[in-house]
């Protein structure tokens, strides 16, 4: 209806008011529909058809009309309602979205199996600093819960795993069962998450997330070159002293300038190279033509609703 309306205004005022017609056609487009969002190519929606789990068969009906076969394995995780549930549990007829791996020889290997309520979960688990409450904490994993009515969380704890408490770094035996902690993700490949950061707060979680990074944004606080130091106010709102290497390239409008260029107020995007102890230097900086935006508060994942 809108469309039609808008289409027989253009047509009344195309010949006689050209500022009128140009308003016209922008409502027009502010009106069009918006394209939806694309699907990874490893994740495909549809509905089961059918369903062997002892031999690791499954069988779905995708809703253009065609049938995709899948491996299950002893891997592969199965979610329903946000909790995890067996393959034995599925049936034929249930809607869930698959995350697979594709096979030279054979169905693609399934990572995991989920209804869109638990897939979305999976999503933002992955996606945004999460607050957890941890249930149990191992060398190499961290289980916890988001809330009432979900099922448990494992998170991948490897030495690159950056802890922290009361504003200081920390390590995971300053954390046990119990401890309420944020945990900033990182997603692997094969559908689990491997916790970059682990904090206190979210604002200290979104910081040492950003450490972890090779390239981080923010604003030139204050340049020594004779001590080749760079200090950043970086997006995450932490204040970073950097070392510069001696052959750092800086780069501002599409070509190399003199590290003398950097200064105060500068936007910046400074990209880092770890030695073998991880001490971060800077490879090469981009000076960047937006002002810097104010930092913003970490984005979290929303906890469960609590069950009346």
């Amino acid at each position: 209806m809108v469309a039609k309306r808008l289409q027989a205004m253009t047509r009344c005022v195309a010949a006689s008011t050209p500022l009128l017609l140009a308003a016209v056609i922008t409502l027009a487009q502010t009106h069009a529909p918006t394209s939806r969002t694309s699907v990874p190519a490893n994740v495909q929606l549809g509905t089961i058809a059918s369903l062997d789990a002892t031999e690791g068969n499954l069988s779905l009906h995708t809703r253009d009309g065609r049938t995709l076969a899948y491996r299950i394995t002893t891997k592969t995780q199965v979610y329903r309602n946000k909790q995890p549930i067996t393959p034995q549990d599925l049936k034929p007829g249930e809607e869930v979205v698959v995350h697979f791996r594709r096979s030279r020889s054979g169905p693609p290997t399934l990572y995991e199996i989920a209804d869109r309520v638990s897939w979305e979960w999976l999503l933002r688990l992955r996606s945004q600093i999460t607050p957890i409450t941890v249930t149990a904490l191992a060398d190499d994993h961290l289980t916890g819960t988001d809330g009432p009515g979900t099922g448990p969380i494992e998170y991948r704890i490897t030495s690159k795993t950056l802890w922290g408490k009361a504003g200081k770094p920390a390590q995971a035996g300053d954390y046990a069962a119990g401890a309420q902690v944020y945990v900033a993700p990182r997603p692997l490949p094969s559908g689990g998450i491997m916790a970059a950061a682990v904090a206190d707060t979210p604002e200290f979680a979104a910081r040492l997330k950003e450490r972890t990074r090779s390239t981080v944004t923010g604003t030139i606080a204050a340049v020594d070159l004779q001590k080749s130091e760079c200090t950043l106010h970086t997006v995450a709102g932490d204040e970073r002293v950097l070392k510069l290497a001696p052959d750092c390239v800086v780069r501002e409008a599409s070509r190399d300038v003199k590290v003398t260029n950097l200064r105060p107020g500068l936007r910046v995007s400074a990209h880092l190279s770890r030695d073998a102890v991880g001490e971060a230097t800077v490879t090469r900086i981009t000076i960047q033509k937006r002002k810097i935006l104010p930092p913003t508060s970490p984005t979290l994942a929303k906890p469960a609703p609590k069950k009346r």
